[in-house]
């Protein structure tokens, strides 16, 4: 019976979706959408590259700063782990020739919105290599979060697809907020 209700929960939901989807002012902004799709998507893919990027560049100076070289029985070990394909078992094991190398973080790097508004507002952030390595690791994952989002907004066609991925970026950016201000 609990699964029926959901189903149903599901279904009302979709139906009120694309009810919704209906009203003028959301035909009005997906007609902006589509019409100005030639610069809004490289726009949003832009975006979702240089979060991507900007990440990528943290995380590897994290692992310069702090990882240690791994030796060639754990790189060899690193390398040879089952390959996992969608959560299921999998026996083939990835197999490479040559030499193997790579960088390993003993201790786990993490950090708190609470951590980042102190630094903020002590002005840390600015004179501290390592809390501007947080905020550029931070901010790389927001853009990725909100310019992948932001591409599917561009590319969907349907008013009511729009609406769902809008509602999705409002609300990634609001719990965003929210928990930075309680920090």
């Amino acid at each position: 019976m609990e699964t029926v209700r959901g189903y149903l929960t599901l279904f009302g939901s979709l139906i009120a979706l694309i009810a919704v989807g209906e009203i003028p002012v959301v035909h009005a902004l997906s007609d902006w959408i589509n019409e100005n799709r030639s610069w809004l998507l490289p726009f949003t893919l832009g975006t979702a590259g240089a979060g991507l990027l900007a990440m990528i560049w943290g995380w590897t100076m994290v692992a310069i700063r702090y990882g240690r070289p791994m030796s060639d029985e754990e790189a060899k070990q690193f390398m040879a782990q089952p390959i996992a394909a969608s959560g299921k078992q999998s026996f083939a094991k990835g197999r490479f020739k040559g030499l193997a190398r790579g960088r390993k973080l003993d201790q786990p790097v993490e950090w708190s919105f609470r951590e980042m508004k102190a630094a903020w507002h002590s002005g840390i952030w600015w004179r501290e290599p390592d809390m501007r390595r947080k905020y550029l690791i931070t901010a790389g994952g927001l853009l990725l979060i909100l310019g992948g989002f932001s591409v599917f907004l561009v590319l969907m066609n349907p008013p009511a697809a729009k609406l769902l991925m809008a509602g999705t970026l409002v609300y990634v950016i609001a719990r965003t907020v929210l928990s930075f201000r309680r920090a």
